[in-house]
């Protein structure tokens, strides 16, 4: 008798369970479709036309400068950076290893009571107003992460400028957060990457702030998983948008995206050394070379470029592999989602008409990949 109480006992319990998921999964998609449903914008695109032609910055700084946002090509920046230690970043020796900081005083900054290999510092979900964060490298202004639209560009730097076109760059974040991806943060309860304080309340609200965004994942069709990866991205892509706008026409910004090494990966690091003023088609063979085969490259450079090849290793099997989504899914119905929606639709049409300008500017300046968005 107590094997068949035990028995039902279990059943009933897998029953509530299933019966607490499927509550779940239909309170939070129905919210999360809700508020896709407003005509709320996701950004303003700027005027980030360029006017006339910019000269180029004169002699090179002293420094090189990166500048990312979340899916725009950091894993392509370390890389680079690491292969460029002897030129574009003097004694680089990985990213990530600085603190966070913030130019706005509006908003507070505080760690969150746990630690993370890869990313140090990291914020904690509390602020005042929309985040906007960077983080510095170690070593001699490397990287800056997620830079505000009210950042200060330093001087005597040469700044590379990672950006991407809106659409690309949500569906890029939401594939890469649905796969599992590594990063620590996404397991965190009531934490965003990035978003502002209505998008973090838009998509946590659902759980009463006692879920992660892992879990969100977990219970919301592809379709709403896509709608919550941009409703959570656009603080980020407002930043990114109006950054460039302010730096459309500056003589030491090159604005490059992902787009342009699928394009033309020499073409484009050709463009880049250009502008970095650096000369020589040893170092164009050699990130050929890299971008070929990196295994062959560490097996023939390894004693020069240790660092570097110590951080391929590392990341062969893992980060790497999930890092890249371009080209493992078909995203046909999200993109027709997402580009027909009756507000943003406009907005990412514009977003894309104004990173169309300024690459055909720099195209005629260093000789980048054309005809990329």
């Amino acid at each position: 008798m107590a094997r068949y109480v035990g028995v039902s006992v279990a059943v009933a319990v897998a029953a509530a369970g299933a019966l607490v998921m499927s509550y779940k999964r239909w309170t939070y998609n129905e919210d999360i479709a809700w508020l896709a449903a407003q005509r709320v914008a996701l950004f303003e695109v700027p005027d980030a036309m360029p006017r006339g032609r910019s000269k180029h910055g004169g002699a090179r700084p002293r420094a090189t400068l990166f500048l990312l946002y979340r899916k725009t090509g950091i894993e392509a920046s370390v890389r680079l950076c690491y292969a460029l230690h002897d030129t574009a970043c003097p004694g680089f020796q990985g990213a990530f290893r600085g603190p966070w900081f913030q130019n706005d005083s509006n908003v507070r900054l505080a760690r969150p009571g746990r630690s993370s290999s890869s990313r140090g510092v990291i914020l904690s979900p509390a602020w005042e107003r929309p985040l906007s964060p960077a983080m510095l490298a170690a070593s001699r202004y490397a990287f800056v992460i997620v830079p505000s639209r009210s950042w200060p560009l330093p001087k005597h730097v040469r700044v590379v400028h990672w950006v991407r076109e809106p659409l690309s760059l949500i569906l890029s974040g939401y594939r890469y957060a649905k796969s599992q991806s590594l990063e620590p943060w996404q397991a965190w309860r009531s934490h965003c990457w990035s978003c502002d304080e209505d998008a973090h309340r838009a998509a946590f609200r659902a759980c009463g702030y006692q879920c992660s965004y892992n879990d969100l994942l977990h219970y919301l069709d592809e379709a709403n998983g896509a709608l919550l990866e941009a409703i959570l991205d656009r603080a980020m892509l407002q930043n990114m948008l109006s950054n460039v706008q302010r730096w459309a026409n500056h003589p030491n910004v090159l604005h490059l995206s992902v787009s342009h090494l699928r394009a033309d990966y020499v073409l484009s690091i050709k463009c880049m050394l250009r502008f970095l003023g650096l000369a020589g088609d040893h170092i164009t063979q050699r990130l050929e070379s890299l971008d070929h085969d990196p295994h062959l490259f560490c097996q023939a450079n390894g004693t020069e470029f240790q660092d570097l090849c110590d951080w391929i290793l590392r990341n062969a099997h893992t980060r790497n592999d999930r890092h890249t989504t371009y080209g493992r899914y078909n995203n046909s119905a999200l993109r027709r989602l997402l580009a027909e929606h009756p507000v943003w639709a406009e907005q990412f049409d514009a977003a894309r008409q104004a990173l169309s300008a300024v690459f055909r500017r720099q195209q005629a300046l260093y000789g980048c990949p054309s005809g990329v968005t």
